[in-house]
């Protein structure tokens, strides 16, 4: 297997995208980072632990494989 991974903030965007590739298929997820922005916007994670962290639908990502492409709920962020 090989693997590659980069980053850069030189650009600044404002969203990331993250790509993985596997021998079954691959998986797609574009979004911001959900937990900086909702620091932002003067929320933190104790005021209500059970909803924080997680993207929203619209930011799930896809998994493309031979069977047909699903997508993926987003693991709780901590």
């Amino acid at each position: 297997m090989t693997s590659y991974a980069s980053s850069t903030k030189l650009n600044h965007l404002h969203r990331r995208t993250l790509r993985a590739y596997g021998e079954a298929g691959s998986y797609e997820a574009e979004s911001t980072d959900v937990q900086a922005q909702a620091i932002f916007a003067g929320k933190r994670p104790a005021d209500d632990p059970r909803s924080w962290g997680y993207d929203a639908p619209e930011y799930w990502g896809t998994l493309h494989t031979a069977a047909g492409d699903r997508e993926i709920p987003s693991a709780q962020g901590s």
